[in-house]
């Protein structure tokens, strides 16, 4: 579907508002009878829900209004005068609602996709509201030039409305379509559902980052359909059950893989990570109501615009990081979401709302029960943020419950390379093996931040060859990149220089092996291992070149003088 819909249903309300203002007569019959412009504005109401589904709860007025005018312009025609008295102002009544909701629906449309006539709308709203109100009261027929000087004013004060309306609504029908980059594999997973009368939407950060004009990484798609129901939909296609119990199935569309999940409201977290359980749902409100942050809170549908209900775009505009409804309630559902917030305030450069930030000292305690392995994941993204340091700074408390031995840096992360051992070599530069080994990093990984975390306060490797060549032997070439790029362009530009000449700085780069060795009368066991070291060193010395008849002539000059 597209947004098509919509922009003909604005072209029928802006017409329908003209038939119901300019009620052209000739005697006692209506060229553009009132009854014509509710029956265009009903038919635009389903292009309207399209994108704002309680826009559908107006139809019942639509048609009560419909016939009251269709009733008295048939009167008319007839010459019947009947008294509704009463009535009179109870129609009086739906038809102010249903027109004020009606323009509410558009403005919150327009507001959703950061539309330059939000405030117009609004205005209009509000002046149509406030204008037939008074006219009602003072029983006034539109433009009733006989009538007096107050009803001479009111009646042009709403034509020059309706015409602003009008206007207003034209010129917003031509105004282009917002609509996210949805990816075609994707955009064929919501039509399926669509197809076989399911809602969908994509949903949370996906939407954040496409409105952040980043690509995402993932497509995640929310649905009111089933698990079953999903499977069903793509029953032509390969599904994988990834995790029913929580209502999702991932389908394989054009082989790229794209998780479909139910809509659901989540259980009582009894272990502070995880609910209990999950109870599925038509509702895509209370669906997003769950969610931990407003700007993960979004929704998105090409013909229905973004779903917004928690103000997510306002906080990616001003750089908030907020709770979803009571952040004291989301961190003692899941502490981790603690650490997820400091993560998005530290990568896209954002600020913790001040409330969100306060529940989050509040509940910090609680982050020692988190895994350590989802701990591992958060904190690693956070450190590689831009606004890390400031983000280590204002909450190191909080991020001490949930990575024991972490420090602040004392140089500032953002003028080291970008590169993650370097980074938490500056944060846990103390017992730095065992800290990493509690945060479950591999052994790899441990190895190469505790060489660094030692060469913290190294002085700055030189350029010398035999220097960069001791270097290399003793830390390994993985280490001495990352300390020389550490210590600048220049210094890792002379490293890759050397590198690049594959020189000899282990035992296995030596032209000569222990084999060799035993041709010219060396016996194997450890004077064997001395003598390689021996011949390594004077490589590395640079006494000699590492050439097999140069090195078989040092070991047999050492024997012989041994």
């Amino acid at each position: 579907m597209s947004g098509q819909n919509y922009k003909s249903a604005l072209t029928k309300i802006a017409w329908g508002y003209v038939f119901l203002y300019l009620n052209i007569n000739l005697g006692t019959v209506d060229i553009l009878p009132a009854w014509g412009g509710m029956l265009l504005i009903f038919f635009a109401l389903d292009g309207v829900a399209e994108r704002e589904s309680s826009a559908k709860l107006l139809k019942p007025f639509a048609l009560i209004l419909i016939a009251t005018e269709l009733i008295q312009w048939v009167m008319n025609i007839l010459y019947v005068t009947v008294s509704w008295s009463w009535i009179e102002v109870v129609l009086g009544i739906i038809s102010l609602y249903f027109h004020f909701q009606l323009l509410t629906n558009l403005a919150d449309i327009s507001e959703r996709e950061r539309s330059a006539y939000t405030a117009k709308l609004r205005f209009f709203r509000t002046a149509q509201t406030v204008l037939v109100t008074i006219a009602t009261i003072l029983d006034v027929e539109i433009i009733t030039w006989e009538s007096g000087i107050l009803f001479i004013i009111i009646g042009a004060l709403l034509l020059i409305m309706m015409i602003g309306l009008v206007i207003t609504l034209f010129a917003y029908k031509n105004e282009p379509l917002f609509h996210l980059p949805i990816p075609g594999y994707v955009q064929s997973v919501l039509d399926e559902l669509n197809d076989a009368g399911h809602e969908a939407f994509v949903v949370g950060g996906c939407v954040r980052d496409a409105l952040r004009k980043a690509i995402p990484k993932d497509w995640d798609v929310c649905t009111s359909a089933l698990p079953e129901e999903t499977k069903g939909a793509f029953f032509h296609m390969k599904t994988i059950d990834t995790g029913l119990q929580h209502g999702t199935v991932t389908v394989l569309s054009s082989g790229n893989p794209v998780e479909v999940t139910t809509y659901r409201i989540d259980g009582e977290y009894l272990d502070g990570r995880h609910p209990e359980n999950v109870e599925f749902t038509r509702s895509l409100p209370e669906d997003l109501a769950r969610r931990d942050f407003t700007i993960n809170a979004m929704a998105y549908h090409p013909s229905k615009g973004v779903i917004d209900l928690y103000h997510g775009r306002d906080d990616l505009q001003h750089g908030l990081i907020r709770c979803v409804g009571n952040p004291s309630k989301r961190f003692q559902e899941d502490a981790l979401r603690i650490m997820r917030g400091l993560r998005f305030a530290a990568v896209l450069d954002f600020t913790v709302e001040a409330e969100t930030a306060e529940a989050m000292h509040q509940q910090q305690e609680r982050l020692s029960a988190i895994s350590k392995e989802r701990i591992n994941v958060e904190l690693c993204k956070l450190l590689m943020g831009e606004k890390a340091d400031q983000i280590l700074t204002e909450y190191i408390g909080i991020l001490e419950h949930a990575a024991e031995g972490i420090q602040l840096p004392t140089r500032n992360l953002n003028h080291l390379p970008y590169l993650l051992p370097v980074r938490l070599a500056e944060v846990f530069p103390k017992d730095t093996a065992t800290h990493l080994r509690n945060l479950r990093f591999d052994n790899d990984m441990i190895k190469k931040v505790a060489a660094l975390a030692k060469l913290r306060n190294a002085p700055a490797p030189t350029d010398s060859l035999t220097d960069m060549l001791r270097f290399l032997e003793q830390y390994g070439e993985d280490v001495a990149r990352l300390h020389y790029e550490r210590a600048g362009e220049e210094k890792l530009a002379s490293l890759e220089a050397l590198l690049y000449q594959n020189p000899c700085y282990r035992i296995k780069d030596l032209a000569v092996s222990g084999a060799d060795l035993m041709e010219v009368g060396l016996e194997a066991g450890p004077e064997m291992g001395h003598m390689l070291q021996y011949l390594l060193n004077q490589v590395i010395e640079q006494n000699i070149e590492n050439d097999r008849q140069a090195l078989l002539d040092l070991a047999k000059e050492a024997i012989n003088h041994e």
